[in-house]
């Protein structure tokens, strides 16, 4: 997939492997620095992400208001 810097993307985060939206910041080879929208970043493999696309009816885990209790949704 082509990615440019400031694309929205999924990313995995590294702690968990669950994907999370982040933004990209700059890639290097086989390696991505994204800055995830609740303020985190980290380095990344190309591999670990994916255009951010949702659909509506998408399942997806929300943190509650977040404060680290997560509920699946739509």
């Amino acid at each position: 997939m082509n990615y440019a810097p400031g694309d929205l993307v999924w990313a995995t985060w590294m702690d968990d492997g669950f994907l999370y939206p982040a933004i990209l910041v700059r890639m290097d080879g086989s390696g991505a620095h994204v800055a995830y929208l609740d303020g985190a970043d980290a380095d990344v493999p190309m591999g670990a992400l994916s255009h951010l696309e949702p659909t509506e009816g998408q399942r997806v885990s929300v943190n509650w208001k977040g404060k680290g209790f997560y509920y699946d949704g739509r």
